[in-house]
């Protein structure tokens, strides 16, 4: 009788056992298919650790977040944005939007044949970018002032100094995560410190990460070391430096200053972007 009863309860559980572990096994697969592919992805930049592709003075950057694919900005010369794209194994059709970061030609060399392989994607622009007479089927946006454009997705427009760097408008894509802010542009005109304060006061008490250029190299070691240590006191947790930000010296003093959280960011780097 003890066997039977115990033969009986083993029927009983298993099914239960067998149930749990289903939904086990789908609570991982589910949770795999929401965080694979959120990342940013270099395609322009003038140093790499990958010799089949080509560097270039410039800087592109692809965002993927949520299934969405946003370029930041599309480097200075068409032809090295084009043969990056094809390398790493991406083409016009695959993006859904394009934020041009600022009116300066080594970051908007590749639009003319983005957009026109693929007239479809969502294009912004700072407001003064030059407004050419551009094709009616290109879905240009001027922007002047920040903008959700899709569930945590969104775009800071700054105001860097127009005399120093000959431009007033300046776009940083911006990501709300649960760990902070992750903000990507191409240059930062406006100040790496001055971000940060506005994703702050916008979308989020923390930065988890910053990722593009800043005339770092324009900088003193003083100057960096400042730089490095005010950053820290604003609770920047991670740093990419590419583009005009990177550099043997910048990279050595934000390398001491953040350590394994000074990301190397340059043409073909993978940089992941938490849920």
């Amino acid at each position: 009788m003890r066997q039977y009863n115990s033969l009986k309860l083993m029927k009983t559980i298993k099914p239960c056992l067998y149930a749990l572990l289903f939904m086990f096994s789908m609570v991982i697969i589910c949770s795999s298919l929401v965080f694979a592919g959120d990342e940013i992805h270099i395609l322009y930049d003038s140093e790499t650790r990958q010799p089949e592709l080509q560097v270039g003075w410039g800087f592109s950057a692809l965002v993927k977040r949520g299934g969405i694919n946003i370029l930041v900005d599309t480097g200075r010369h068409e032809n090295i944005f084009k043969h990056n794209m094809k390398k790493l194994g991406y083409a016009p059709q695959d993006i859904d939007y394009l934020i041009i970061s600022h009116m300066h030609p080594d970051h908007y060399g590749g639009m003319k044949y983005l957009l026109t392989e693929n007239p479809a994607i969502v294009t912004y622009l700072p407001a003064d970018f030059n407004k050419a007479d551009y094709p009616a089927s290109w879905k240009l946006n001027y922007v002047n002032k920040h903008q959700e454009i899709a569930e945590g997705i969104h775009i800071f427009q700054t105001n860097p100094d127009s005399v120093r760097f000959g431009i007033k408008e300046e776009l940083s894509l911006a990501i709300k995560t649960k760990q902070g802010a992750v903000i990507v542009s191409g240059c930062f005109h406006t100040g790496w410190p001055n971000l940060i304060k506005v994703a702050n006061e916008t979308i989020s008490k923390k930065v988890y990460l910053m990722v593009g250029g800043g005339r770092f190299i324009d900088l003193t070691e003083n100057e960096l070391t400042k730089l490095a240590n005010k950053l820290t006191g604003l609770k920047l947790e991670n740093v990419g430096l590419a583009h005009c930000a990177a550099g043997v010296l910048p990279d050595r003093i934000f390398g001491d200053q953040f350590g394994s959280h000074s990301i190397y960011s340059r043409l073909g780097s993978i940089i992941s972007i938490p849920d």
